[in-house]
């Protein structure tokens, strides 16, 4: 943000405006559809595979079908990089503004 001044001398924050890249519309397109295929991929192997399964952690010891255990697993995988991609950005904004 750049300030100015208006008609009555007091200042304004005026935005920069950054213009629209075509590559910018690519690379989401592009991102999207990387996205759709891993969910494809990852729904294709839920429905493939129904077994039920022993999963253990820590001595602790569960059985529950493979497709619910790869649901499970692809969900906190997307809160997980989520949390940390908004984390890295809040990060980045700090830094540039100091």
């Amino acid at each position: 943000m750049t300030g100015g001044r208006n008609g009555n001398g007091c200042c304004q924050p005026r935005l920069k405006h950054f213009p629209l890249e075509t590559g910018s519309t690519n690379m989401r397109w592009f991102h999207l559809s990387v996205i759709l295929l891993l969910a494809a991929a990852t729904i294709v192997f839920a429905v493939q595979n129904f077994e039920t399964v022993t999963v253990t952690f820590l001595r602790i010891s569960a059985r529950a079908p493979l497709a619910l255990l790869v649901a499970i697993i692809y969900i906190l995988g997307m809160v997980t990089g989520g949390s940390l991609l908004a984390l890295l950005r809040r990060t980045i904004r700090g830094a540039s503004f100091t």
